[in-house]
């Protein structure tokens, strides 16, 4: 086997099988980790003793070329005089398998590696999960609220693996669940409701007499709005009222007819806004309706119908969008992302932090949550906190109420006095493009406070961009990049010297080597790791500061000279070795 690059390729399998094998022991030594379950052992193992491979991967290369170089080729094998070869020509094969292997590398630093380490954190964060949705729906059928305890019973059967049905703690999950609906078939009422229980509207100690007398009055006025607003309040109280559902349906007609739009260009255009308000107000959408409200009230003198259904919207998301707090109190022991702090809005100044934010199955909760808003001079404006939070659609609603108990509930509490927002039980969470949904917002800006090791290299450039517009540093990401970015080119730097170091320090010997030496074998890698470790520990103080003092563009410029520095290095060094 005269081919250098052949002999080389085939050592590297060898060193890369060892170093999984190491990678794999010390795997199988550190497991298990806080909260495992073993029904994902394995899975946790054979993941991280890919990303300890991946992440050694430099190094071993190393070690592969200094072994083919002092172990394989003979001083004699490749004398410049015995074989008619230039040093150049002997080499070449050798510097292509290099590159060659930086480009596999590239690509696994890329795929493999953010999938196993997510794989693995994944599988401690699904063991914490499937540990507390057993333990919560355990709870549940023993309080006897059995359509919860089949809900996370069920969840909890969703994350077992497929090949553990016969788990002890699945069959016990599918036996709960069989004896939950047995009984809900035989007695329903013994079930807990799993609806939100609604507040009654005020009818401000009108009756319904006085409510349709009042709506007739607004229709003999033409004044749609009002009218319809006194007939649904009069149906709200006899629902079977003849006189109301009459005048509700003609004002609803004449509000969304055509015909009633008025004639003057500022007064259409109010009135559109008016009516597309209204509109979102009966189509069960109050969010999208009180901004549309709040901006004709901002923007004109005081008129009677915005108001009136201002207020209505106020109410209907108060008492319709709020969540039970054993939908949060059921995940709190799920895996998340702790202490995290995020700018929800610009104008005005409004930040949000979170003591945890939990990306749980049934739906994306926050713990101890505060909301500050800063005036135009910077001073706090208003601050308020509550203990749980719940994304729904793009806001984070602040108000848990208990299914069984009314005086239980956590509604925000206020820490400035005569200062709060009108929607203070809500907060709006930042889209940065329309496409950009609420809940990636909250993914990401949970995932740019993890390791970010596990992320993919397209969630690094869309956190890259992203984070500054919710007030977080741009900085951690801008550095995993240019890690990732400089990895390959650092692997290619260290093949190169250790080609030199290996050409030097080629055999002298016929038979085998020296039992000393084979002996000292398994030092190389051990050095080559620290000698690595090292130069990347440098690399990322130099490339923080070069983000610190001159930005992203100005730190990718370093990391290139300083590459381009090291490989000329390391070239120089084989062309110096040819002389040996």
């Amino acid at each position: 086997m005269n081919n250098l690059g052949v002999r080389l390729a085939v050592v590297t399998g060898v060193v890369l099988l060892v170093g999984f094998g190491f990678t794999l022991t010390r795997s199988i030594v550190l497991y298990p980790p806080p909260g495992m379950f073993d029904v994902f052992k394995w899975h946790w193992i054979l993941n991280d003793a890919i990303v300890g491979m991946i992440d050694l991967a430099a190094p071993l290369f190393a070690t592969a070329v200094i072994l083919t170089f002092s172990l394989f080729v003979a001083r004699q094998e490749f004398s410049s005089r015995r074989s008619g070869l230039r040093f150049s020509e002997i080499t070449r094969p050798c510097i292509v398998a290099i590159v060659v292997f930086a480009g596999v590398y590239t690509v696994t630093l890329g795929t493999a590696f953010p999938a196993a380490a997510r794989r693995r954190d994944d599988a401690v964060a699904t063991s914490r999960m499937i540990r507390e949705l057993w333990r919560v729906g355990r709870e549940s059928y023993a309080r006897q609220e059995y359509s919860i305890a089949i809900r996370d019973l069920e969840l909890f059967l969703m994350f077992m693996p497929p090949d553990q049905e016969q788990h002890e703690m699945a069959v016990s999950a599918r036996s709960f669940i069989d004896d939950a609906r047995r009984r809900i078939e035989l007695d329903p009422a013994a079930d807990t409701p799993t609806e939100p229980t609604r507040y009654a509207h005020n009818l401000r100690n009108l009756t319904a007499a006085d409510l349709v007398a009042q709506a007739s009055e607004y229709m003999a006025r033409r004044d749609f709005f009002s009218a319809h607003y006194y007939a649904d309040l009069a149906l709200r109280e006899t629902p079977t009222n003849a006189e109301a559902i009459r005048i509700k349906t003609r004002a609803q007609a004449e509000i969304l007819s055509p015909e009633s739009r008025p004639r003057e260009q500022l007064e259409r255009e109010r009135f559109e806004k008016k009516r597309a308000a209204f509109t979102a107000l009966q189509n069960d959408d109050p969010i999208t309706a009180y901004y549309g409200f709040r901006e004709l009230i901002d923007d004109s003198s005081r008129d009677p119908d915005i108001e009136r259904y201002l207020d209505e919207a106020v109410d209907r998301i108060y008492n319709d969008l709020s969540f039970f707090i054993d939908e949060v109190e059921g995940v709190v022991g799920f895996p998340g992302r702790t202490n995290v702090v995020f700018l929800a809005s610009v104008d005005p100044t409004v930040f949000v932090s979170a003591a945890k934010i939990i990306i749980a199955p049934r739906g994306t909760y926050l713990v101890r949550v505060e909301v500050m808003g800063l005036a135009t001079d910077g001073s706090p404006a208003y601050h308020y906190s509550s203990e749980y939070g719940k994304l729904v659609g793009d806001h984070v609603f602040l108000d848990a109420i208990d299914r069984d108990n009314p005086d239980r509930r956590y509604a925000p509490r206020h820490h400035m006095a005569n200062a709060r927002p009108e929607l203070d039980r809500m907060v709006r969470i930042p889209s940065p493009s329309p496409g950009f949904s609420p809940h990636r917002t909250i993914a990401l800006i949970s995932a740019a406070s993890g390791d970010l090791a596990a992320a993919p290299i397209q969630d690094l450039i869309q956190m890259r961009e992203f984070l500054p517009t919710v007030g977080l540093a741009a900085a951690p990401i801008e550095l995993e990049l240019l890690t990732r970015f400089a990895s390959p080119f650092t692997l290619v730097t260290f093949g190169v010297f250790a080609l030199a170091v290996g050409w030097s320090l080629r055999a002298r010997y016929i038979a085998r080597p020296p039992i000393p030496t084979i002996l000292l074998l398994p030092v190389i890698p051990f050095a080559l790791t620290i000698v690595y470790q090292a130069y990347v520990h440098a690399f990322r103080i130099a490339a923080t500061t070069a983000l610190v003092a001159g930005g992203f563009t100005v730190a990718i410029v370093l990391v290139v000279l300083v590459a381009a520095a090291a490989l000329f290095g390391g070239l120089f060094a084989v062309a110096l070795s040819a002389t040996r």
